[in-house]
């Protein structure tokens, strides 16, 4: 899409923008390749990558080495590239990049105690695993900004490693350690929805504030709704609204009986009829009685 329309000014996708890679890499046991992750197939990279991209051997056609391609375009291009995410997180990834950001100095004054007790126990409030007291309690992404931001509200957007080094296989780390780390927020769209995650690469954290007010008035077209409207129809194949599409529904039906009543054509009457009917048993379908 961007190489057709470098026109293009900002890019919406719905999903996660950079996902966790080691799980697509080859399976090892006892320092020996247990299970092989296929590479993709020539046909599969001509949809996956641009026609004009050199032809790629080994393990370039392998899903890790593809992937970090496609991120690569994506960051290479001049739109801002967003991926924008509507269903409630069940991690807590984010408040503890949140956590790690803040400056021990700068929070020092506002804290009941030092910085470090305070951060240790947010931390076990967010993944209580080995706390019974809190069992069950866990703090996730989703709950905590919810609580926090007001509608209109978004947070400033923290760094995040999708692709841990820690967790790559060893015959991977040359790849994976030029995955891109993206910004994540999160954007509260109206008091009643579950705040909206959104992912940006680096480069396009100057216009933050506008991608976000664009994502928010896009969720703000569909009452009690709160995501954006675009990305919803173009995912669910146009399935728009009932309040929407019904009396989108009854002008095209009257405006076809008309036509067909003014030009006095009964077949095309009749199959209007049994389409806007809807069913076999309709009154309006019955058999007449021949006198």
């Amino acid at each position: 899409m961007l190489a057709e329309h470098p026109e293009i000014a900002t890019v919406l996708l719905h999903g996660a923008l950079v996902n966790p890679v080691s799980r697509y890499t080859d399976v090892m046991r006892d320092g020996q390749v247990r299970y092989h992750f296929p590479n993709f197939s020539e046909a599969a990279l001509t949809e996956l990558l641009p026609g004009d991209e050199p032809q790629r051997m080994g393990r370039d056609r392998n899903f890790v080495s593809v992937y970090l391609r496609q991120l690569e375009l994506l960051q290479a291009s001049s739109a801002v590239v967003c991926g924008v995410i509507e269903r409630e997180s069940t991690t807590s990834s984010v408040c503890r990049a949140v956590l790690d950001s803040l400056d021990d100095d700068l929070i020092r004054d506002m804290l009941p105690v030092p910085p470090g007790e305070w951060k240790r126990w947010f931390r076990n409030a967010i993944d209580p695993a080995d706390d019974d007291d809190m069992e069950g309690q866990r703090i996730t992404d989703s709950l905590l900004f919810r609580c926090v931001l007001q509608p209109g509200e978004a947070l400033m957007p923290v760094e995040l490693d999708r692709n841990e080094l820690r967790r790559a296989p060893q015959a991977w780390i040359d790849i994976i350690k030029d995955y891109p780390k993206p910004r994540v927020s999160y954007l509260q769209v109206t008091e009643w929805s579950a705040p909206i995650r959104i992912e940006m690469f680096t480069k396009d954290i100057g216009k933050f504030h506008y991608t976000a007010a664009l994502i928010m008035h896009c969720a703000l077209l569909l009452p009690k709704y709160a995501f954006p409207v675009g990305l919803d129809i173009v995912d669910k194949f146009a399935r728009i609204p009932n309040w929407m599409s019904r009396p989108v529904n009854t002008y095209t039906a009257v405006q076809a009986l008309k036509l067909a009543l003014d030009t006095g054509d009964a077949n095309l009457f009749d199959g209007l009829r049994r389409m806007l009917c809807g069913s076999s048993r309709e009154w309006l379908l019955r058999p007449g009685i021949n006198r």
